[in-house]
C-alpha cells in the first residue's frame, strides 16, 4: 500500500471514530435521566416545568383541589419524595404537614428550596375584620407565588438549584428563566392595565389568600370571612361583616373551589353581593392548567364582576 493510501485510510479511521465518539455521547445524553423534582402544589411545578424543560420530571404532591394548609399526606407522597433528587416548597409555615414526611422519606440526597425565600413579605395584620380581629398567618402570609413577580423571582432560584444538580445544563436553566421571566412580566403589564380602570377594586375574601395578589394588581381586600386560617367565623364576627358589607357597598365575594361555600352564599344573601370563584391554585378550575393561564382567569374574572 503506497504513502498515498495509507493517508487515506488513517483518516478514514479517524473519522469512523469521531462518527462512534459523537454516537457513544448522544446515547449517555439521551440516557441520562431526568432530575426527580417533587413540588408541594402545583403552580410551582409549573414553574419548574417551565425552567427545567425535558430535562426535568415533575410531580406536585397536591392536584389543585385541596386546601394547602390542611392536606393529608398520602403514602406515595412519601415514596416520592424519596426518590426526588429536588423539593420545591413555599415555605412560610404553609406546609406544616411536610417535614415529618421528609422525615419519613429518608432521602439523604434531597435538595430543598423554600420559594419565599427573599420575598417582601406581608403581613396579615394590615388587613383587619369588622370587629377587630386580626386576619394572620404567624410567619407572614405565605401565599407569594399569586404575584407574578415572586414567580420571576422564583424562576431563578429554581435554576440555581437545578444546576446545582446538573451544572452542564446551566445555561440552559437561566436562559428559560429569563424567557419565563418575560412573559410574566407582560402578563403582569397587560392585566394591571386592565384593573387600573375598574371605578371600584375592593371584594371580601373568604380566606387571606389574595394581598400579594392585590398588591401586584390594585384590587383591595375589605375584610376576610376566616378571622384566623381555618377558623369559622363567629355569628358576632358574621353580623359585623354583614354590615360592613352593606354599609361599604362591597359588590363582590371571593370564595374558593377548594373551600366550603355554605358561609359565602349566606353572606351573598344577606348583603345582595356577587360570589366570585378564584383558585389560587393551578389546575382547579377549567381553563387554568397553567400558572400564566391561573393569574389571568383570576385576574380578568374579578374584573368582569367589578366592572358590571
Amino acid at each position: 500500500m503506497n504513502r498515498r493510501s495509507q493517508k487515506a485510510e488513517a483518516r478514514a479511521q479517524k473519522s469512523e471514530l469521531r462518527v462512534v465518539l459523537a454516537l457513544l455521547l448522544g446515547l449517555a445524553l439521551g440516557s441520562a435521566r431526568p432530575i426527580r423534582v417533587v413540588t408541594t402544589i402545583p403552580d410551582l411545578a409549573d414553574w419548574v416545568r417551565n425552567v427545567g424543560g425535558e430535562r426535568v420530571a415533575v410531580a406536585s404532591l397536591l392536584n389543585g383541589n385541596e386546601d394547602p394548609h390542611t392536606y393529608e399526606p398520602a403514602p406515595d407522597d412519601a415514596r416520592a419524595i424519596a426518590r426526588a433528587d429536588l423539593l420545591v416548597r413555599v415555605g412560610l409555615g404553609l406546609e406544616d404537614w411536610l417535614d415529618g414526611l421528609v422525615s419519613n422519606a429518608g432521602n439523604k440526597r434531597l435538595a430543598t428550596i423554600d420559594v419565599s425565600k427573599g420575598v417582601d413579605i406581608l403581613r396579615d395584620v394590615e388587613s383587619r375584620g369588622p370587629a377587630g380581629e386580626t386576619q394572620g398567618h404567624p410567619f407572614g402570609n405565605p401565599h407569594i407565588w399569586l404575584d407574578p413577580q415572586n414567580a420571576k423571582a422564583a424562576a431563578f432560584r429554581i435554576a440555581g438549584a437545578l444546576s446545582a444538580v446538573d451544572s452542564p445544563s446551566a445555561s440552559l436553566y437561566q436562559a428559560n428563566a429569563l424567557r419565563f421571566g418575560q412573559r410574566l412580566d407582560s402578563l403582569t403589564d397587560t392585566l394591571t392595565q386592565l384593573v387600573k380602570t375598574l371605578p371600584d377594586p375592593r371584594f371580601v375574601s373568604y380566606h387571606e389568600t389574595w394581598p400579594y395578589f392585590c398588591h401586584r394588581f390594585g384590587f383591595e381586600v375589605v375584610a376576610a370571612i376566616e378571622p384566623l386560617p381555618g377558623q369559622e367565623p363567629s355569628a358576632r364576627y358574621l353580623a359585623g361583616l354583614v354590615k360592613l358589607v352593606s354599609t361599604e357597598k362591597v359588590r363582590v365575594i371571593v370564595t374558593e373551589p377548594q373551600l366550603p361555600a355554605d358561609i359565602p352564599k349566606a353572606l351573598a344573601r344577606e348583603t345582595g353581593a356577587e360570589i366570585v370563584v378564584l383558585s389560587p391554585l393551578t389546575g382547579s378550575l377549567p381553563g387554568t392548567s397553567t400558572y400564566l393561564a391561573l393569574i389571568s382567569h383570576n385576574v380578568r374574572t374579578l374584573a368582569a364582576a367589578l366592572a358590571q
